[in-house]
């Protein structure tokens, strides 16, 4: 009877106790639950954020790229630079005038010998100096500029070896990319002189004839 009388007495506190350790377990579920919601939304949001500076790493490397690759675009080609052009240079107190023949793939196949009239302070008159053409390349960069490299005079002379070197702009054409005229100007010589003499030296050349 008194054992009765004491499971009695025990049974709502075990209730009790019960109830508060499931509701204490149901807690932690929905804590650890809640918790991992959490981390998953934080990975999801890091994944976001990661994707989004993929992304914008990726535009930003595609538009670099396009910048750097703007200037090289164009129609012009080698192939648009053939016939028989005048050169002429008339800067400051020297004069020099030739004919060139590009031969639309990147040569020159010919060149008259350039002749320049300078300043002759020994007589204090002018004489006439004669540069004598060797061999010559082209190349024809897509936006309308190039260069131009001749082999002027002989040997141990400053336009030699390596040959001068001229870069030039498109400044006319016909029929979509056929060139009729370019201006330019000396750029270097083997001494890392500029021009003759120190004469700044800027040629035009217009077509005058197919070949």
């Amino acid at each position: 009877m008194i054992y009765k009388q004491l499971l009695l007495a025990l049974a709502p506190i075990a209730a009790a106790t019960a109830a508060a350790a499931a509701e204490e377990s149901f807690n932690l579920h929905a804590a650890t639950d809640a918790d991992d919601a959490g981390a998953d939304a934080t990975k999801n949001t890091l994944r976001g954020v990661v994707s989004l500076a993929t992304d914008a790493d990726d535009e930003n490397s595609s538009s670099s790229s396009s910048s750097k690759s703007s200037s090289s675009t164009g129609p012009f080609s080698n192939a648009c630079l053939h016939g028989r052009f005048s050169y002429t240079n008339l800067i400051a107190d020297v004069a020099s005038v030739s004919v060139t023949v590009f031969d639309g793939n990147g040569g020159i196949s010919e060149m008259d010998n350039i002749e320049i009239n300078v300043p002759d302070p020994d007589n204090g008159g002018r004489s006439e100096v004669s540069l004598p053409f060797n061999s010559g390349s082209y190349e024809v960069y897509a936006n309308g500029r190039g260069a131009i490299r001749l082999s002027l005079g002989g040997p141990g002379g400053p336009y030699y070896n390596p040959p001068a070197l001229a870069e030039f702009v498109v400044t006319g054409t016909s029929d979509d990319c056929e060139i009729t005229s370019m201006d330019s100007f000396l750029s270097a010589s083997s001494e890392k002189d500029v021009g003759v003499a120190n004469q700044l030296v800027a040629p035009r050349f217009r077509k005058i004839a197919d070949f």
